[in-house]
């Protein structure tokens, strides 16, 4: 299996369809071009899963030359991660957007989720979404001033299992 999640990973990164990705948040503006989506349980609620996509500034012969694992390329430099809690039958119910340095909650539940991905398919092998729209972040817990996040993002790629 782990030559399989390996293979996926490459084969993720080098035909991953981005048609369009840009990400802002507080000013911090990323323009990815290779992505990695991986699904896995959520921790503490078995009906259900994460499914994380991945995107990076790029992924050159040397990023995919170390890939050993699926976690492998989780753990590098990505430009923005975006991260969906779904259900057993695809419904999104949360998603959250972080760049360096900013994490956010865009969608708190299915609702809001609709806003956030116009489209959203995902039939366990493969997602594609598209999704455009701005979220400002209530930081006020945390002392700082507010947040603004941004995304345009179009996109159609395999997903890695990486249970543990």
């Amino acid at each position: 299996m782990r030559v399989v999640g390996s293979l996926l990973i490459l084969t993720s990164l080098t035909t991953g369809s981005v048609s369009s990705a840009r990400f802002s948040a507080d000013g911090v503006r990323v323009f990815p071009s290779a992505t990695l989506a991986t699904a896995q349980p959520r921790n503490g609620a078995p009906a259900y899963s994460w499914l994380r996509v991945y995107f990076y500034s790029s992924a050159t012969a040397a990023d995919r030359a170390r890939v050993s694992s699926p976690r492998d390329l989780t753990r590098t430099n990505w430009s923005a991660v975006l991260q969906l809690t779904i259900d057993r039958a695809g419904t999104v119910w949360q998603i959250d957007l972080s760049l360096p340095g900013h994490t956010c909650t865009i969608a708190a539940s299915d609702d809001e989720a609709r806003n956030v991905l116009q489209m959203f398919q995902f039939d366990g092998m493969r997602v594609r979404f598209k999704g455009q729209g701005s979220h400002v972040c209530d930081m006020r817990s945390l002392k700082i001033p507010n947040q603004m996040f941004e995304w345009d993002v179009d996109l159609d790629v395999p997903v890695a299992d990486i249970a543990p």
